[in-house]
């Protein structure tokens, strides 16, 4: 079965602590790896962020890229993913949160089922929710 090709937008800032488990979180996705993108958007982090940021880039070549995000705020940053994004879905995460192994399938499988665009979609201690504009919802472990 073919999937739809996913970008994925994590906006970041001084987020060194956090990063290896984001990186771990998403790599433990069921998703494809060959049908994403995931765009990592640095607001100009004074910590470590962009050495590992770099590291994972070159680790994983044509999934991981670095972006620069000089306005420093999440909304430029997710205007900057969403520009590069080749996805048909744009997935936003956040740098702080775990997400569910099956995250990305489930975000992508509610609006192509019910044909829905994505309204909301949310995760919190590893489950998640997402409903469509159509109101179309479901939940997860």
């Amino acid at each position: 079965m073919t999937v739809p090709f996913i970008s994925v937008a994590v906006p970041v800032y001084n987020e060194e602590r956090y990063l290896d488990g984001r990186v771990r979180s998403m790599l433990d996705q069921d998703y494809p790896k060959e049908s994403m993108e995931w765009f990592f958007v640095d607001g100009s982090s004074t910590d470590r962020t962009p050495e590992p940021l770099e590291e994972y880039q070159a680790r994983y070549p044509g999934l991981i890229r670095v972006l620069q995000n000089p306005g420093r705020t999440a909304p430029r940053a997710m205007n900057t993913g969403i520009r590069q994004a080749k996805g048909v879905y744009l997935i936003r995460l956040d740098a702080h949160a775990e997400y569910a192994p099956d995250y990305f399938s489930q975000c992508v499988k509610v609006p192509e089922e019910t044909g829905g665009g994505i309204m909301r979609m949310g995760c919190l201690n590893g489950h998640w929710n997402v409903v469509t504009s159509g109101g179309t919802g479901v939940s997860g472990p």
